[in-house]
């Protein structure tokens, strides 16, 4: 494959050197190996055409016309049948050749000739990084290329240019445009570009160029359901999320560019969103060996955008046009006497050459003293009633729809449609599909400035109330009019949208603004706490846990005591455990939660309360008074009839029934708590329920439906995105094979668990994996690879982390460490285990491996009453189920026995 693609780009360079085709190339010396050649590179791209009508030639060369004729008809049932389209013209043209057994006709040169190609003054050198950019693209090494240049400076004109060359060369060119107040919208410039190609086509190209990516196409563009069937995607962490939404986009660009290279241009990048700008990089990252190009503008003063992407892109910074160019222009406009005074007022700046070019064509006397001076000499030569709607325009910015144009300067739509007409045969707009917009940006920011401050915000209000239904536009024209209030409202309710759509970058923006504006104290509570979400979505903890102290003490303030549960719950929930918090502390935030839910009569939030509780308690294991609690809630839920409070309280009934080994009790609150959660897609508890089945089976020695089930949750949980627990239950599997007796396996699946969590992540989940991967290797002798792995969990877990994670390392290290050394691990593994409280006749029965090591540590140390009364309750626990760990129990005893007498 190697040697093949090295033959195709020296085929590549002969193209452009010659336009000679591969078959041409070799065929001289022997046509047999160009055939082979041209149909290892044909193999490499089924959908590649050049290379398929090389491989024809070859084939033609070699007498072997059936064969080229089947190459050609292998190629149309792969379009037709993959892509919904035909063979280019180019390939048609060759078959009907070979059928009619003339001369084959050339192979067109991808690339025109030099004097073919579009031409912009002033820019030659810019355009040729741009040609050269796509001629490798069109040989299969895509890339990126970032235009930079102040406002007005001609980026757009060099896209509009480059859009005209790949045209002119038979490519593919979509455009797409950031525009402000669009950061909720999520990746609305690729949503504009790619809209005409995803609507355009019929319902058999569609569903081929969407295939397995229907499900986020459909959230980014919403009309698609009415013509595809779409398959929606489970709920997902954002950062999973994200990743669909941007592989469904390169996975449209990638089978585009089967058909023919694809350019696609993003203007304006410091409007978009930080999802648009890493989309982009993206891209870059997936488009290196297929024909696309990617090209974006954006403005210098944007830092952080072209930081972004200034590792993965050719930077291409615009300046001034030279003396040269603007003497060039000037003439063009049969103003050549004046080329040297633009020149001297404009400095080459694109735009403000262009303005002043246009200023003296119009007849003004001299050239105008500023940009701002040019374009409102054209403003003030409309009529009164083009004036206003240009006016208007300029608040409105962005897209223009004429109807809500006219609404905001009370004209009708008919007429707003006329104006922005004639706006654009007098230049200051250009029209876009059934919208307008400013020819440029500049201008529109000059006709603004201009405003009287009243009439400014009259128009700004009257803005807001008419687009009350676009939360983020809303909120940026109600700030202009000084209602700042209204703009927090809006700017909350946008970063809301953001994060449904997992864009939290651009969501925590929103949500600064909305903080920035907030004055009630009611209403920056309630951003804080959702900027809290967002926090803990890109794993700030630190700021996320700030958020929601602030958030409580603001709603303890206003006495809302709804807002102040929302915070409570929070407080309650993984940051705090995450920042390794005590659990005292965390558990005080949920019942003072409890407490206000039960005094609202809020059923749902009791139960959920109650059920965080109930995981805390089981944690910290007090067993006895988390299957209370279990049992309690779950009365009460029934007794209420919630519909929503039900499972929560079963999930937490679940959990406690699951750490004590309850097989037929977990078995019947399984069975009634999956299917609920199966109707409510509720992918986070539903794998946990899955998971906790598996301890059923395995009390049962049923080693293989153990496996099966979870596995069933790690599938889940990879469809769910919630990757930080996936490493906890693969864990379990370890510890099911070592009870099974197959060693071998529980040290690969502990492996791959202790790899696959992170202490960064949840402390807990690596704190259990690492404990149950060390009781595997000491089962193996493995005892120094054991103490460390128990040291890096315990260290993982923290000394405030409940009961259970701290067992689950402390008991595998006594039991390895030589003593005196582990004695301080031997006594605080002791001394955790017995202060273990279950209801009567009951043991940790998941957590059976720090009973059997502390037990193990305690024979070390030749304390046959220690290792029984540490196993005793274990013992007791474990009857007719769970038969090997009771086998386990009484083999551990009998060795103690045997060592101590």
């Amino acid at each position: 494959a190697d040697w093949v693609l090295r033959v195709r780009r020296r085929i590549d360079e002969l193209r452009r050197e010659t336009g000679h085709v591969l078959a041409a190339a070799v065929a001289s010396t022997d046509p047999g190996e160009a055939a082979a050649v041209a149909a290892e590179a044909a193999a490499l791209d089924p959908y590649d055409e050049r290379a398929v009508r090389d491989l024809m030639r070859a084939q033609v060369l070699q007498g072997s016309e059936a064969a080229a004729l089947a190459t050609y008809g292998a190629l149309v049932a792969r379009l037709r049948e993959e892509l919904g389209v035909d063979p280019s013209p180019a390939t048609s043209r060759l078959h009907l050749a070979i059928l009619r057994e003339e001369e084959l006709p050339p192979e067109e040169d991808v690339h025109p000739r030099r004097a073919d190609r579009p031409s912009l003054v002033g820019r030659e050198s810019e355009l040729a990084t741009i040609d050269r950019a796509w001629g490798e693209a069109c040989a299969g090494r895509g890339g990126l290329v970032l235009v930079e240049g102040v406002g007005g400076i001609g980026k757009t004109r060099l896209l509009d240019a480059a859009t005209d060359l790949v045209e002119a060369t038979g490519g593919m060119a979509l455009r797409g445009r950031c525009h402000p107040a669009e950061r909720s919208l999520f990746l609305q410039p690729y949503v504009d570009a790619l809209r005409p190609v995803l609507l355009g086509p019929g319902f058999v190209e569609l569903a081929a160029l969407l295939h397995e990516h229907t499900a986020p196409w459909a959230t980014l563009l919403p009309e698609l359901v009415q013509v595809v069937e779409v398959s929606p995607d489970p709920p997902a962490a954002p950062a999973l999320a994200r990743r669909r939404v941007y592989d469904a986009v390169a996975a449209v660009l990638r089978r585009l560019a089967r058909v023919r290279p694809v350019l696609l241009c993003v203007d304006d990048l410091q409007d978009g969103g930080a999802a648009s700008v890493d989309l982009l990089g993206y891209l870059a990252g997936r488009v290196s060996s297929e024909p696309v190009l990617l090209v974006g503008a954006v403005r210098l003063e944007d830092e952080q955008a072209v930081e972004r992407l200034a590792d993965r892109a050719t930077r291409l910074r615009l300046g001034g046009l030279p003396s040269a160019a603007v003497q060039a222009l000037a003439s063009a406009a049969g103003l050549t006497d004046h080329a040297q005074e633009v020149m001297a007022r404009t400095s080459g700046h694109s735009l403000s050459v262009v303005e002043c070019l246009r200023a003296l064509e119009a007849g003004d006397a001299g050239v105008p003293e500023s940009l701002a001076a040019a374009v409102l000499a054209r403003v003030d030569r409309l009529d009164p009633r083009s004036r206003e709607l240009v006016q208007g325009a300029s608040v409105l910015r962005g897209r223009l729809d004429p109807r809500l144009l006219g609404d905001l300067v009370a004209m009708d739509e008919l007429s707003a449609v006329r104006g922005c007409e004639a706006l654009a045969l007098a230049g200051l707009m250009q029209r876009v599909g059934a919208h307008y917009e400013f020819a440029n940006d500049l201008a529109q920011e000059c006709v603004q400035a201009s405003l009287a401050p009243a009439l400014a915000a009259a128009f700004h209000r009257r803005a807001a109330d008419l687009l009350s239904d676009q939360p983020e536009s809303m909120a940026a024209h109600a700030f202009a009019a000084g209602e700042p209030g209204r703009a927090a409202q809006g700017w909350l309710l946008a970063g809301q949208a953001a994060m449904a759509r997992s864009a939290v970058e651009d969501a925590t923006g929103l949500y600064e603004r909305a903080l920035s504006a907030a004055e009630d104290p009611a209403l920056r509570a309630r951003v804080l706490l959702a900027r809290a979400v967002a926090h803990e979505a890109s794993t700030a903890y630190d700021a996320g846990l700030a958020d929601i102290e602030s958030a409580l003490s603001l709603a303890r303030e206003t006495s809302d005591r709804r807002l102040e549960m929302s915070a409570l719950r929070a407080l309650g929930g993984d940051i705090p455990v995450a920042l390794h918090l005590p659990m005292a502390q965390v558990g005080a935030h949920l019942e003072a939660g409890l407490h206000l839910a039960s005094g609202l009569g809020d059923r749902r939030a009791e139960a959920d309360f109650t059920t965080r509780l109930i995981v805390l308690e089981s944690s910290r294991l007090r067993l006895d008074t988390a299957l209370d609690r279990a049992e309690a809630s779950l009365a009460r839920a029934r007794a209420s009839a919630s519909e929503d409070a039900v499972p929560l309280a079963l999930d937490g009934m679940k959990t406690v029934l699951g750490y004590l080994g309850d097989t037929d009790r977990l078995r019947e609150v399984v069975a009634e708590l999956v299917p609920a959660l199966r109707e409510r897609r509720s992918m986070w508890l539903l794998q946990w329920a899955v998971f906790e089945s598996s301890f059923a089976a395995a009390g049962q020695d049923r080693w293989d439906e153990a496996r099966d089930l979870v596995a069933e949750a790690l599938e889940l949980n990879r469809r769910s995105g919630f990757t930080a627990y996936g490493g906890y239950f693969r864990a379990h599997v370890g510890w099911f094979e070592r009870l099974a007796g197959d060693l071998d396996a529980a040290v690969v699946h502990g492996r791959a668990a202790v790899a696959e969590t992170s202490p960064v992540d949840h402390p807990w989940w690596y704190a259990t994996a690492a404990g149950l991967l060390a009781g595997t290797l000491l089962d193996l002798g493995e005892r120094d690879e054991a103490a460390e792995l128990a040291r890096r969990g315990l260290e993982a877990a923290g000394a405030d982390a409940p009961e259970a994670w701290r067992l689950r390392c402390l008991a595998p290290l006594a039991a390895a460490v030589d003593v005196p050394a582990g004695d301080e691990a031997y006594a605080e593994a002791r001394g955790l285990l017995e202060s273990v409280t279950c209801p009567p006749g009951r043991a940790w029965v998941v957590g059976a491996d720090c009973y059997l090591l502390v037990a193990r540590a305690a024979g070390r140390r030749r304390a046959a009453g220690q290792a029984a009364r540490a196993l005793g309750p274990l013992r007791d626990a474990v009857g007719e189920r769970w038969a090997t760990l009771r086998g386990r129990v009484d083999a551990e005893l009998g060795q103690i026995s045997s060592a101590t007498s």
